[in-house]
């Protein structure tokens, strides 16, 4: 078992303040001991790679020694009584300090002991068996969790997991263990070496200096203590200068507030942040009511980036019903990442978003929130514009990898109102969906209320109400492109209603689908409510609902508009390939599109003769209807039917 040093469980040390605020720690930790061990079981761990939250979508496996995963562990010994040692190593990137390890449910808690970067460092366990306990064991395989915790160098917590499978056998001999049971040898040769004689240790040498010391881009302090056995030296991290290489940590409400005195740094979120308190009555950021100021604005907005590291903020407050620009950023053209927002509650009039009232440019990926968003008239009854669960305008970027169970509701006269954005300018959304419910009075939709730019590969499930232009997806469709996506959400409202895009002013949909109702008065659709795009390789199921005196309204689309003589020229809507079902949908009859039976749609004969991109699968969806290949993480073809 190779192995630099040896790492004991902390006896009882507290958090030391650095000079410029200490943001996370680093500990080294040096222990001499004279180690018997009697009767000991030697546990090897076969599934042997961590993998934090970020890398559940593609996990890795591997053996004994990997260095593929964030951490792996070479070799672990523990005696009946649950004591022993594990060696860890590190392939993350970045220094580590280990704050707790676990196996089977009880934890070892480790007063943040220095991991570093490609070594293997060996950590003294203590009642560390649990309910993995060979005890009577010997001879057998037991399957137990290991739970890693670790601060990253820049103070950020993160928790590594793992199911390992353990094998107890009995007769290890203590042999086993004298190459682990060393002190630090940490290289002296720096001239801000410090060196500790205190008795019993001698020799051993720490590279920094009693003022400082450098570990990679950070700056650190130092604070020691001598026990009788050990040595415990604390580094101090001091905050970043907000550089990429160093960014500053946020900590505190009141941090994230402070970002507005650096609009063009980077951030990274070292823990879940609660803003209940902050944002609400007799908070620091109450503000007379209107609770958090967004971060940039019009003419200003954000351009740097803000690393969530997947933490949480919870319970942001907003309320400024008369105002433009609304969101956690009021404006951004930076880069936003792997961040939760849990119970938002936003309200604003103009460019309104849970995270962000006007993106302008950059990207926004892997994120998600839930909570309400309220689009307002002014006091004076102007209208409201562009709302959305997470962008109230999006201007340029991109959003991908995220969702939002977001609520957003737009009062009677709000415009452009949709689950993850308002109005979509330019711009693209990959890969992201929406669950919450959307109302408003025009251009609703349940990821996005107007839409001239892309959408791919997402999806909308919440329902819709209002006035006009209504889709499951989105509501007016200006132009750009729509492509394998799909909604499900009901529909109910007046005019130009459809169960996936409300009216196609232009641009083009293929490869989508729709299962949502649609209820209302005339040009409704159970696909397209109005059309003046272009349609292709698409179906839809919902049922269409006309009400007394409807007119317009058809299985799959409720009006094709089209060239009229002596009248404005247009361009005529086309509907190609594409299907409803005539059972569920209740009509027989829609403009261009071709009615199938529900037996008829769910046979790939009907697809596959329309020179449809399918192919079988046993995969049961949809419920028997065709679905998306990227829905089962299938990409050789664009369809698959059960």
């Amino acid at each position: 078992m190779a192995a630099s040093d040896f790492r004991s469980p902390s006896r009882s040390c507290s958090s030391a303040q650095g000079a410029r605020g200490a943001q996370g720690t680093i500990e080294y930790l040096v222990i001499i001991a004279v180690v018997v061990v009697i009767g000991l079981v030697v546990v090897s761990l076969v599934t042997t790679t961590f993998n934090s939250p970020a890398q559940q979508l593609s996990s890795v496996s591997a053996g004994i020694g990997s260095s593929t995963g964030p951490i792996s562990i070479s070799e672990s010994v523990l005696d009946i009584e649950g004591d022993g040692l594990i060696t860890l190593g590190n392939n993350s990137g970045q220094n580590l300090s280990v704050t707790s390890i676990s196996i089977g449910g009880e934890d070892v808690v480790y007063d943040s002991t220095y991991l570093p970067v490609g070594t293997g460092t060996t950590f003294s366990l203590q009642n560390a068996a649990g309910n993995c306990s060979c005890v009577g064991a010997v001879g057998t395989t037991k399957t137990c969790e290991v739970i890693v915790s670790a601060m990253s160098e820049y103070g950020v917590v993160k928790i590594y997991t793992s199911t390992v499978t353990i094998e107890c056998v009995q007769g290890a001999q203590p042999s086993n263990l004298s190459a682990v049971v060393q002190p630090l040898q940490a290289a002296c040769g720096d001239s801000n070496g410090v060196t500790f004689t205190a008795p019993p240790l001698s020799g051993i040498c720490l590279v920094g200096s009693d003022s400082g010391v450098l570990i990679g881009q950070s700056f650190y302090d130092w604070n020691c203590s001598v026990g009788t056995s050990f040595i415990s030296c604390r580094a101090n991290r001091q905050n970043g200068v907000g550089s990429l290489a160093d960014p500053k940590i946020i900590n505190t409400p009141q941090e994230i507030q402070d970002m507005n005195l650096g609009l063009n740094l980077n951030y990274v979120l070292g823990m879940d942040i609660n803003m209940y308190s902050a944002t609400r009555a007799g908070g620091e950021l109450w503000n007379g009511g209107a609770g958090f100021k967004p971060i940039g604005g019009l003419g200003n907005p954000f351009s740097g980036s803000f690393d969530g590291n997947n933490n949480t903020i919870s319970g942001l407050r907003i309320n400024m019903p008369s105002s433009y620009y609304v969101g956690l950023f009021g404006a951004s053209a930076g880069n936003i990442s792997n961040l939760g927002l849990i119970d938002v509650n936003v309200t604003g009039r103009d460019y309104v978003g849970g995270l962000v009232g006007e993106q302008t440019g950059g990207t926004i990926s892997g994120f998600y929130s839930t909570g309400n968003v309220y689009g307002t008239k002014s006091p004076d009854g102007m209208d409201g514009y562009r709302v959305g669960g997470f962008v109230g305008r999006q201007n340029g970027g991109s959003i991908s990898g995220s969702h939002s169970a977001v609520n957003v509701y737009g009062q009677s006269g709000v415009y452009e109102v949709g689950g993850l954005v308002g109005r979509q300018e330019s711009g693209s959304i990959s890969n992201s969906y929406s669950t919450g419910s959307v109302s408003g009075y025009y251009s609703i939709g349940g990821l996005v209320g107007n839409a001239f730019g892309s959408i791919s590969n997402s999806y909308a499930t919440g329902g819709v109400s209002g006035w006009s232009y209504m889709g499951g997806l989105v509501g007016k469709q200006d132009g750009g492109t729509i492509s394998s996506s799909y909604a499900t959400g009901n529909i109910t409202g007046q005019w130009d209603l459809g169960g996936f895009v409300g009216t196609q002013n232009g641009g083009s949909i293929s490869n989508s689908y729709s299962t949502g109702s649609v209820s209302g008065y005339y040009n409704m659709g159970g696909f397209v409510g109005s059309n003046f795009g272009a349609v292709s390789n698409s179906y839809s199921t919902g049922e269409v609902l006309p009400r007394a005196g409807s007119f317009n309204f058809g299985g799959f689309v409720g009006q094709i508009y089209q060239a009229v003589p002596d009248a404005p020229p247009i361009t005529p809507g086309t509907i190609t390939n594409s299907f409803w079902d005539k059972n569920t949908s209740g009509q027989q009859t829609s403009p261009r599109a071709t009615g199938k039976t529900t037996a008829e749609m769910k046979t790939i004969s009907t697809y596959s003769g329309a020179s449809w991109n399918i192919d079988s699968n046993s995969t049961s969806m949809n419920n028997g209807y065709p679905f998306l290949g990227w829905q089962i993480g299938n990409s050789a073809h664009t369809w698959f039917i059960n």
